[in-house]
């Protein structure tokens, strides 16, 4: 066996059960080369020629690594688990739970042993097509969402370095909070370098980012913002969202900037995503599963405590989606439903602990943000169960659906309560949350049922005030009481000929309803009839 594919094979004994992708087995392998291809790509002195080397020469890496893990596939070491973004590969042991592999390499002996994962207990739920693991093959060794705490960096060269290295860690969307101290702090040249950065690793990587930008601080950044984002939009902004955290009052103050920039994202036809932060203090966050955030008061005691000296924190451990109409299409009764939640929240009681048990491994890479000694990078975190296809148009069976997930989740709370009780009872204490949301058919569309839903569709400002929306908000708001990770309401805004316009429909929103959270789409044409009885994403 080759030194290399030996190299490999140790990395794998460390970790049976994570995936390594390309890029990590080939920093991990060939440490030297790719420490100074790095400093060539992140450099910003370095020119054009340089840049093309060094770029040459990753792809050579790539491609000798690749030779030896295609010999260890061939012989069915290790497997292709999944392929991401621009054709990353991912690789794991192509063991099953319990086999083992002895590799005997002049003296030296390696063994691998894929360790028994914990059976659990919502497999009969799975095969039935009614419960679903969000990132199956990554649900225990990753987690689901960080947000870093872009306003703590000095270099832009750093926070890009740590975004990468998180991407190995996340397998669904990394926020970068406060990032309108970007358009304060550097160029537009320099963030429109780091952008267009970033914007090729999220493609490459195939996870989420989004920039958090709170209208509070913007000030005299407010050009620099409006030209950043004029020439990023010439550019298809695949898996980057950007998220105006906003105060009616401030919509008001920066209203010239919001219609500067409604010019600019409805001109190319794409969203915008608005936080009404009088409603909601913590941030949101949007990847492929659905929306996440935070406990508002947990936000508070983090912003007093912690976020000063913060780099990063997590906000989701694990996700489990549940097809509520699949679920009564079988079963009849609530009784049988809060059974079920019950057997999810255990599932995820579990991954936790396979988390822990392995963070020190799959969190190595990621020491500047898991610091001991902040000891804040998990305290606010919580796990998600997502509901899919809860659309109901029968009012009586909609107050059921009310009644079925409020009571679900005071079973939730308390099953969680009584876990962290008992570890703290055996010298442990240990965190364990679950909150409940909406998950997006961008999770898995492949295992989802048909998605019945919708959204809503506004032609003019006047259709905010027309009885069928008002309704249509009001039981979004009913909703929104129960599902405290966090929803989203989307809005297509068909034909829009004045952005004066949008910025004013933004003001009824933010003063009239009790919408935290919303995605304005600005379609030049309709996308469908929308019948209100279908009021549920």
């Amino acid at each position: 066996m080759h030194e290399t594919e030996y190299q490999i094979l140790s990395l794998f004994k460390g970790a049976a059960h994570k995936e390594f992708s390309t890029d990590e087995l080939v920093k991990a392998v060939y440490p030297d080369e790719w420490s100074k291809i790095e400093q060539v790509l992140n450099s910003e002195i370095a020119d054009r020629t340089q840049v093309s080397s060094a770029k040459r020469k990753k792809a050579k890496l790539h491609r000798k690594l690749l030779y030896h893990l295609n010999k260890l596939v061939d012989e069915e070491i290790i497997e292709v688990s999944r392929v991401e973004g621009k054709g990353i590969k991912y690789f794991k042991l192509a063991l099953e739970a319990g086999e083992e592999f002895v590799i005997e390499r002049y003296k030296r002996k390696i063994i691998i042993t894929k360790p028994s994962l914990p059976a659990m207990p919502i497999e009969r739920y799975e095969q039935e097509g009614i419960v679903f693991k969000f990132q199956p093959e990554s649900w225990s060794n990753r987690l689901n969402a960080i947000l870093i705490e872009t306003k703590n960096y000095d270099y832009l060269k750093q926070l890009s370095k740590d975004i990468e290295d998180s991407f190995s860690i996340v397998n669904d969307v990394i926020a970068l909070n406060n990032f309108e101290c970007v358009f304060e702090n550097w160029r537009v040249e320099e963030i429109m370098g780091f952008l267009k950065k970033l914007l090729v690793q999220t493609r490459d990587y195939g996870k989420n980012i989004n920039l958090i930008i709170n209208m509070e601080n913007m000030n005299h950044e407010i050009k620099n913002m409006l030209a950043v984002f004029r020439e990023f939009l010439k550019l298809k902004m695949e898996n980057i969202d950007v998220i105006f955290d906003i105060k009616p009052r401030e919509l008001h103050t920066h209203f010239t900037a919001v219609k500067g920039l409604v010019q600019i994202f409805s001109k190319k036809n794409t969203h915008i995503f608005i936080k009404n932060r009088d409603l909601h203090e913590s941030p949101y966050l949007v990847g492929k599963a659905g929306t996440y955030t935070f406990n508002n008061d947990e936000w508070e005691i983090y912003k007093n405590e912690f976020k000063d000296n913060s780099l990063g924190l997590v906000c989701s451990q694990c996700s489990v989606i549940i097809d509520y109409n699949r679920f009564f299409r079988k079963f009849k009764t609530p009784k049988e439903f809060r059974y079920m939640i019950k057997q999810v929240a255990t599932a995820l009681l579990a991954a936790n602990s396979l988390q822990r048990r392995n963070s020190q491994e799959f969190l190595s890479k990621v020491s500047r943000l898991n610091n001991p000694e902040k000891r804040q990078f998990f305290l606010f975190s919580r796990n998600y169960i997502r509901f899919w296809n809860y659309v109901v148009a029968d009012p009586e069976k909609r107050e059921l659906l009310f009644e079925v997930l409020k009571s679900s989740q005071n079973l939730i709370n308390k099953f969680c309560l009584s876990q962290e009780t008992i570890y703290k009872s055996c010298g442990m204490p240990t965190r364990f949350r679950i909150a409940f949301s909406s998950v997006f058919r961008e999770a898995d569309e492949k295992l989802l049922s048909t998605q019945t839903y919708k959204d809503l569709q506004i032609r003019k400002s006047e259709d905010l005030y027309s009885e069928e929306t008002k309704d249509f908000f009001k039981a979004r708001e009913k909703l929104l009481r129960i599902f405290n990770g966090g929803d989203r309401i989307s809005i297509n805004r068909v034909n829009l000929k004045d952005a004066e316009d949008a910025c004013k429909e933004f003001t009824i929103l933010l003063n009239n309803y009790s919408i935290p959270f919303f995605r304005y789409n600005f379609s030049p044409k309709p996308m469908g009839d929308l019948k209100l009885t279908q009021f549920i994403e």
